[in-house]
């Protein structure tokens, strides 16, 4: 039965090709006909190239330059010189100098009690402030009997302190006198240092009579 079933499935086969190659034999070449027998369709003409409508280009923004901040100068600092150091003169530079500057030392010397005593002027206001104190000590004493130790301890003291004022203008009137000579002597005489003779041991020009003569 199997068998049977086979070959009749076999036969169809065959037998179906068979038909399919008498059709493709007999059958005209449909693509062939057509371009035979139908005239051919004329050619479309194309259309016309129409230019295509580009947009205009828009001009580029012309090319501004940058806004750049000017430069700032840097600023330095001027140049200052260096500070030297002045030259310090040495010692024997110092003493060379002033020797050759000074010019000879001319000392001279002088005796100031003697210009006291021999002095007019001088004596002349010695024997005004001795006068003054013994008029002092004269209404002193005369006072005396009147007062009590106590009161007479006070009329003293005042006494005195009076008699101090009076030698104090005294001496400064001397002092000056003198001063005044001795600048003049020593601007008449070249002189540089002018000494108390009682301060000197040896030496010196010795002008006391020069100074009692200014002081005439």
């Amino acid at each position: 039965m199997k068998k049977t079933f086979i070959a009749l499935v076999m036969i169809m086969i065959i037998a179906g090709g068979t038909v399919a190659a008498q059709s493709s034999a007999t059958a005209p070449d449909q693509n062939s006909a057509t371009s035979t027998t139908n005239p051919t369709a004329p050619t479309k003409p194309s259309a016309p190239n129409t230019p295509s409508v580009t947009s205009p280009t828009k001009p580029s923004a012309p090319n501004v330059p940058s806004a750049t901040a000017p430069t700032k100068p840097s600023a330095t600092a001027p140049n200052t010189p260096a500070a030297t150091a002045p030259n310090t003169p040495t010692d024997a530079d110092k003493v060379k100098d002033t020797v050759s500057v000074i010019s000879p030392v001319i000392v001279a010397v002088f005796d100031l009690d003697k210009v006291m005593t021999d002095s007019p002027k001088a004596k002349l206001l010695q024997d005004k402030l001795d006068q003054e104190g013994q008029d002092l000590a004269a209404r002193l004493e005369g006072d005396k009997a009147s007062l009590t130790p106590e009161q007479y301890k006070q009329k003293q003291d005042a006494t005195y302190a009076i008699y101090l004022v009076d030698k104090q203008d005294t001496q400064k009137q001397l002092d000056d006198l003198v001063n005044q000579a001795l600048a003049q002597l020593a601007q008449e005489k070249q002189l540089t240092v002018i000494l108390y003779k009682s301060s000197v041991a040896f030496g010196g020009i010795d002008i006391t009579a020069d100074v009692i003569q200014k002081l005439s």
